[in-house]
């Protein structure tokens, strides 16, 4: 039996509209945080994060399972109590050496003060943001230049991992996004960072959407000592020609090579180092990471 302040007690019929109203009130100011959970870890942080420098970003990489896809809140795992000044990029950014995707505008940011180490974090977007194709990223940035005094994140580096990490950082005057682990030369730290997206999905699976491949773009032998094949084929209904370009690691244009057939051979009088090879047409773009070695 339901008894309201002042000790009276409720009628049978009393209590049953009580109690749907408490499960409506329930439903209502719980909704914002019910919904489905993107995420790459496995709950648990072996190591803690930071990107490094003052300025400087990490994010998480996140692919929906359907669309259209609403972000409503965002999830971190707090290593310290540092302020988390937190952000949301969509896909539309350009990797300045590789042409490949990367964090870009800035859909939605904010400042967070987490009331424990150790424990999730949860962060209510001020608008959902909806998505109806492509990804996002979610992440952070250090604004103190102090690493030690600045907001720490869990990371979660024991196997199975995705491997969807990234942090920007100033090279050579310029900005740039790098995986925290690159699969090809299998070198830097796997893993990925314990922040989970929390959205309410639609009902076109990814899946059942229709996305040919725009590229397909390889080299062999790769690392390679004087000549390599570039391989690549390419849609039958391009608005505009292809370009195949070489560029070096500061992103400057070395040499760009004719586009006929599905083969092309670079035989570089060049130093040891690492190269790119971009294939582009409009805006669209495949690029691979080539390895000179003298």
């Amino acid at each position: 039996m339901l008894i309201i302040s002042g000790g009276h007690k409720l009628s049978k019929r009393g209590e049953d509209e009580m109690r749907v109203f408490l499960v409506f009130a329930i439903l209502l100011f719980s909704a914002p945080l019910m919904g489905e959970e993107i995420f790459y870890d496995d709950g648990s942080a072996e190591d803690t994060f930071w990107p490094g420098m003052i300025n400087w970003e990490a994010a998480e990489w996140f692919t929906p399972t359907a669309y259209p896809c609403t972000l409503f809140a965002v999830k971190f795992y707090p290593m310290n109590t540092y302020p988390l000044h937190w952000k949301v990029w969509d896909d539309d950014g350009v990797d300045p050496l590789t042409g490949g995707t990367d964090p870009g505008t800035v859909l939605s940011s904010g400042v967070a003060y987490p009331a424990a180490a150790g424990e999730w974090l949860v962060v209510e977007l001020p608008t959902p943001v909806v998505f109806n194709d492509g990804e996002f990223f979610i992440g952070w940035t250090q604004t103190n230049s102090d690493t030690l005094s600045s907001y720490g994140n869990g990371f979660d580096s024991s196997p199975p991992h995705s491997n969807r990490a990234i942090y920007r950082c100033e090279i050579l005057g310029s900005w740039y996004w790098i995986l925290l682990w690159d699969p090809e030369y299998e070198i830097g730290t796997q893993g990925d960072f314990m922040i989970r997206a929390i959205v309410n999905s639609g009902s076109i699976k990814i899946e059942e959407k229709q996305h040919p491949r725009q590229f397909e773009l390889s080299a062999f032998p790769n690392p390679f000592n004087s000549s390599v094949k570039i391989l690549y084929s390419l849609p039958p209904d391009l608005s505009e020609p292809p370009h195949l370009d070489i560029f070096d690691i500061c992103g400057k244009k070395i040499v760009e090579l004719p586009v006929n057939g599905h083969i092309a051979v670079w035989n570089p009088s060049l130093p040891s180092g690492v190269y790119f090879v971009r294939i582009q047409a409009g805006k669209l773009n495949e690029a691979q990471k080539l390895l000179l070695l003298r």
